[in-house]
């Protein structure tokens, strides 16, 4: 297995429209984000430890699915298997091995066999998914046990 990459690098878009670009790091706990267009103009924001965390739960797993989520299958641990969707998608509750909260989504290995146009490569080399394009989104286990009382 390989070890976490020193980095994650992501997108903060507007509509179609790259405004931010950034990076994480999971080792030293921090983010990094500069503007797309102005990077000689703004100075980069860095946020450390809980803010960082804090930031990177908003930006990468409870965003409406536009932004393509790290769901690389060699950045997870204790996956578990819940269902099939309609689709024939596996869905998996798991953690990140940076983290220790649990999350409800796909694994990106498996959305590239049947569904190409919804995974890409990162800057850092892992997978990412568009849940929109899957019309599924991704969640923490908490609410993916709430949403299944109500259903």
């Amino acid at each position: 297995m390989p070890p976490p990459p020193p980095f994650f690098g992501f997108d903060i878009h507007l509509g179609q429209l790259v405004i931010a670009e950034g990076e994480y790091s999971p080792t030293l706990n921090t983010v990094t984000i500069n503007e797309e267009f102005n990077h000689e103009l703004a100075p980069p924001i860095k946020l450390v430890g809980v803010a960082a965390e804090l930031f990177i739960d908003v930006i990468d797993f409870t965003n409406s699915g536009h932004l393509p989520l790290v769901s690389d299958l060699r950045l997870k641990d204790d996956i578990f298997p819940l269902k099939r969707l309609g689709n024939g998608l596996g869905l998996y509750r798991f953690r990140y091995k940076w983290s220790t909260q649990q999350y409800v989504g796909v694994m990106a290995q498996e959305v590239a066999k049947t569904h190409p146009d919804a995974v890409e490569a990162g800057r850092e080399g892992y997978l990412r998914v568009d849940y929109e394009r899957l019309s599924v989104r991704m969640m923490t286990w908490n609410e993916w046990v709430a949403n299944q009382r109500t259903h």
